[in-house]
């Protein structure tokens, strides 16, 4: 068991990476303890089969590290279900008192008695007897925590969310929203400058399109030698919108276009020229600092759309007629409920069972001689994902007439690429047991005119 401790005051993160060699299951959890309360404000976890997570070396940025856990559910065959059970037991195995013995013990450098309980939780967790553990402890502010979160929050939303937030960003641009729904990369670029004295300025633009996404910038006020460029970004933003006043000119006239261009580029020289016309006197000297993050964290942390609402958005009560619908289940070959798209298609079922059910299968002529019902084809309106990580799915079937249905799970459903998928594998096999009959029609009938005539 190897421990490492860089912890003072403040939010206590805890990196913890273990291997259970009878199970041949390596993990990392990341762990957050509140500096005004003692409670754990997160516990991040992910298990993989080998022994690659156990010889990770943890980088001092605490997001950088948690990027390479969602990195390795990506890349690894992760074990499902490890993560909420080490999340529950943690949050359960300790009361208020112990975290706070716990996060003493951290800040004064005794943490070998809490590496060892760490140790014991996640053993009974993976019900390993071979396990081995190395811990590092430091602090981090609020804000890294909050950034963590935004990030395992933005993980969870469903694909239809994040498109509805980049919308916001990229319009129709189709194929940058899929790259960063699909991919989650960072594609905002921000730069924060400062003198310490003058001045202080934070500007984010897409590094996909090189647009300004916001901006603060505060001259003259004495609250300017209160920020630092090693602020955390959203500290610094945060600090500079605030004290923003008609003294302070914006970005909304000037050459707003090569200043974006220095921010993606990150040219501390291109960035000084340009940001000093805005201040009407040189930038040349000051403290600049470059970052990178994804646009649906960002917007998390930094609201951004706040004042607009997507379609998807909407409640029941929006859709004009809404009737109850089964979703048809693909375990190989579909696509994950999280995963579908406003436009997607799907096949869905209506209830025989219910009156109003019975009333469209009806309408639509679903009902087939045998007292079975026909699947309906329906377009994918809108999938929201609750607190509880289920799904409530609403279908486009006519222009007046909504599906709805509700999944706890994110399950595997048909869509028409996998209904297109069965036809186009199904029809060459069908047609080659079609020839082979033929054939063998063909044979007996010659057999028969050669021994019978």
């Amino acid at each position: 068991m190897t421990i490492k401790n860089t912890a003072g005051s403040g939010n206590v993160c805890g990196y913890i990476k273990y291997l259970a060699a009878d199970y041949n299951i390596s993990g990392i959890t990341m762990l957050f303890i509140k500096s005004d309360s003692n409670a754990f404000s997160g516990v991040y976890s992910v298990n993989i089969i080998g022994d690659a997570l156990y010889k990770f070396e943890f980088d001092p940025s605490v997001e950088k590290n948690y990027y390479m856990m969602q990195k390795a559910k990506r890349d690894f065959d992760i074990v499902p279900g490890n993560d909420k059970k080490i999340h529950d037991a943690f949050m359960s195995a300790f009361h208020e008192e112990e975290i706070g013995n716990i996060k003493s013990k951290i800040t004064n450098k005794d943490t070998g008695a809490v590496a060892f309980e760490f140790r014991r939780i996640i053993a009974n967790v993976l019900n390993s007897d071979d396990i081995k553990i190395n811990a590092e402890f430091k602090t981090v502010s609020a804000s890294e925590f909050l950034e963590i979160d935004a990030i395992h929050q933005s993980e969870a939303m469903t694909v239809t969310s994040k498109t509805a937030v980049l919308r916001n960003l990229y319009g129709n641009d189709n194929s940058i929203i899929e790259q960063i729904v699909k991919n989650g990369i960072q594609d905002i670029s921000y730069a924060l400058a400062t003198d310490s004295k003058t001045f202080a300025a934070a500007v984010f633009v897409s590094n996909q399109n090189k647009k300004m996404i916001t901006s603060a910038l505060s001259a003259d006020s004495p609250d300017v030698a209160l920020v630092s460029p090693g602020d955390f970004f959203a500290d610094f933003y945060s600090s500079v919108k605030k004290n923003e006043d008609a003294k302070s000119r914006s970005f909304a006239s000037g050459d707003v276009s090569s200043l974006c261009a220095s921010v993606v580029e990150e040219s501390e020289k291109g960035f000084a020229e340009c940001l000093s016309p805005f201040l009407n006197k040189s930038a040349d000297g000051c403290s600049i600092r470059f970052g990178k993050i994804n646009s649906i964290v960002l917007n998390s942390m930094i609201p951004l759309f706040s004042g607009k609402k997507s379609e998807s958005s909407s409640d029941d009560k929006n859709y004009r007629k809404t009737i109850d619908v089964s979703l048809i289940l693909s375990p190989t070959k579909g696509k994950k409920i999280s995963e579908l798209l406003p436009g997607d298609m799907i096949n869905v079922m209506l209830d025989k069972n219910s009156p109003v059910g019975m009333k469209f299968i009806n309408n639509l002529d679903l009902m087939k001689d045998d007292g079975t019902v026909s699947p309906l084809s329906a377009e994918i309106y809108s999938v929201k994902r609750d607190i509880k990580n289920g799904f409530t799915v609403y279908v486009k079937i006519t222009r007046d007439l909504f599906g709805k249905t509700y999944e706890e799970e994110d399950i595997r459903i048909k869509t028409a690429d996998s209904l297109s998928h069965d036809v186009k594998t199904n029809s060459p096999r069908s047609l080659l047991i079609g020839i082979a009959a033929g054939a063998a029609v063909i044979i007996i009938i010659v057999l028969f005119l050669i021994f019978v005539i």
